[in-house]
């Protein structure tokens, strides 16, 4: 058992220094930005068309069962050098040990999983994902940039049909999702906008960030 535990603990340090998130990025938002510069040390990864939302779970539910095998290590480690450890008590409860079971403590030194995407697009094409993916109640964090202040006007429809319509609103359809925290801002407000990423990046629970960019897009995110 020691040598398992020492044996994970030697490749999880590793394995974990190596990444401080990972990127999951619509295709536009990936070619018009420097993401490697943005997110430094950050594993990135271009997701395709309505590929975002299920590359994005596989991504957490890989690296989340390979961090919870790391932290039961690091449990049992702590258990028998203190020389609590219990062979009938523990064995069986860390043989069938679960993310579900880390604290928010140990979640927190996780690397964020994050699905970065066009607010339009999450509204538009992939509400169903969007929804499913909340209610699954990961800590998953979905970045919507919104570059537009409005709605861009539909050309099919005549001005009294476009008139009755009504806008969307990303963070309404969030609150709707009880455990997920939202976070609304504008990107010129850089303090709220830092404290709101922070603060996103620190719950157990599914978190979206939407950031509206009324100006340069470039010059705004970066």
């Amino acid at each position: 058992r020691l040598k398992q535990v020492v044996a994970n603990l030697t490749k999880g340090n590793q394995y974990w220094q190596e990444y401080s998130g990972y990127l999951i990025i619509t295709e536009d938002l990936f070619n018009n930005f420097d993401w490697d510069e943005i997110a430094l040390g950050a594993h990135v990864e271009k997701a395709g068309v309505n590929e975002g939302y299920k590359k994005t779970e596989e991504t957490f539910d890989k690296n989340i069962k390979d961090f919870a095998e790391f932290m039961v290590a690091y449990r049992i480690a702590d258990l028998e050098l203190k020389d609590k450890y219990n062979e009938a008590v523990h064995s069986d409860f860390y043989n069938h040990f679960s993310w579900h079971r880390l604290t928010k403590e140990e979640l927190n030194y996780f690397p964020a999983v994050i699905f970065i995407g066009e607010a339009h697009g999450f509204l538009k094409n992939n509400l169903t994902r969007f929804s499913t993916l909340l209610s699954a109640n990961k800590p998953i964090r979905l970045m919507a940039i919104d570059k537009r202040l409005v709605n861009e006007p539909n050309p099919d429809l005549d001005w009294e049909d476009a008139s009755h319509g009504f806008r969307q609103e990303l963070a309404a359809l969030a609150f709707a999702h009880r455990s997920t925290h939202t976070f609304q801002c504008a990107v010129n407000q850089p303090v709220n906008a830092y404290i709101g990423m922070q603060q996103c990046l620190q719950v157990d629970a599914p978190s979206i960030m939407h950031y509206l960019i009324p100006d340069s897009g470039e010059v705004a995110l970066t």
